[in-house]
């Protein structure tokens, strides 16, 4: 235990995915913004077939989420990795997305 909420905690470790790392400035990036999110590819059943779901969840800004995209993409063609041709769908999204968040009318409360 770190001392910290489960729920306070898995959000911070999602950005990391996003921003750091092998991931940073990578598909799920969006320029002046923190994005968080999660990659996944899945091989479907049978085994073996050949089949895959690729998948990004992503969620902004990072720190105060207002915005949450699921891209999933199924039996894709050549690359089938969440990150490499998921990810991108919701940067793509999260791009037109997030100028809006910027003006005050959207964000004041």
């Amino acid at each position: 235990d770190l001392g910290v909420p489960h729920h306070r905690r898995v959000p911070w470790v999602n950005i990391f995915v996003v921003g750091g790392g092998a991931a940073r400035g990578k598909p799920g990036g969006v320029d002046g913004h923190g994005v968080g999110g999660k990659t996944a590819t899945s091989q479907t059943l049978p085994r073996g077939s050949g089949k895959y779901i690729a998948s990004f969840l992503g969620f902004a800004p990072a720190d105060n989420p207002q915005v949450l995209a699921l891209a999933v993409i199924h039996n894709p063609k050549g690359t089938y990795y969440g990150g490499q041709i998921a990810a991108p769908v919701v940067r793509q999204l999260f791009e037109n997305i997030l100028p809006y968040l910027d003006e005050k009318s959207y964000t004041d409360k």
